[in-house]
């Protein structure tokens, strides 16, 4: 524990829609819970002790949180309407003018290769292959076409997140796979970086998710 007290300390803020996925991180970076005084969770990386705050729902008061958080990871594992709408109102609760280096991590299981998404005309959940990315697809619901997107991209453009903030592709119970972003978010926390600007309109309902059509012909 002395040893401990003599690292660097960060507060890291974890985002998620799904309480789910602030377990899976904690279990992959091995957080472990802290004295009853200061409460929660923390682990070490990169010689720096970071302290885990988390949040899964809009926060009631974003003032008092934002002096308080050194770096912000979002955690996501679907890029469906339903996911990117939550993640979108916690965002949205958070201070503007934040300047603190963030990053957006995707969850995957080991050995998969296609992710859920939302039909961008009429909101029917979809499961696009990583494999079918810029091929152009058909939604089964609506017959509308489109050009199928990378699951970080998608992200991206859904949620109108700034260049400088970390989007990367996770994957549950690897944390090699983690270790890497949330260094090169350390090593960002210097200079820090600003959230995104308030989120545009995220399209609206849901329901079973079905698979994307391809289409070999022209698409209208």
């Amino acid at each position: 524990m002395s040893e401990q007290s003599e690292l660097p300390k960060l507060r890291l803020l974890l985002v998620a829609d799904q309480t789910e996925l602030i377990d899976w991180f904690m279990d992959d970076v091995g957080a472990l819970p802290n004295g009853e005084e200061e409460g929660g969770h923390s682990f070490m990386l990169s010689n720096h002790l970071l302290h885990i705050q988390t949040l899964s729902a809009p926060p009631e008061n974003a003032k008092a949180l934002a002096p308080t958080i050194d770096l912000m990871v979002g955690l996501m594992r679907f890029v469906d309407v339903i996911s990117l709408q939550n993640m979108s109102q916690i965002l949205n609760a958070l201070p503007s003018d934040w300047r603190i280096p963030a990053g957006f991590f995707i969850y995957r299981n080991e050995g998969e290769t296609d992710f859920k998404m939302s039909c961008p005309y009429c909101g029917q959940k979809l499961w696009v292959r990583d494999a079918d990315q810029d091929k152009r697809g058909r939604c089964p619901n609506c017959k509308k076409g489109f050009t199928l997107p990378a699951q970080e991209e998608h992200l991206n453009q859904s949620l109108r997140l700034r260049e400088s903030i970390l989007v990367r592709r996770i994957e549950k119970g690897t944390p090699t796979s983690i270790s890497g972003p949330l260094k090169a978010l350390i090593r960002m926390q210097a200079g820090g970086v600003r959230l995104k600007e308030a989120s545009g309109r995220i399209f609206g309902e849901s329901g079973e998710t079905m698979n994307v059509n391809l289409e070999t012909g022209p698409i209208d």
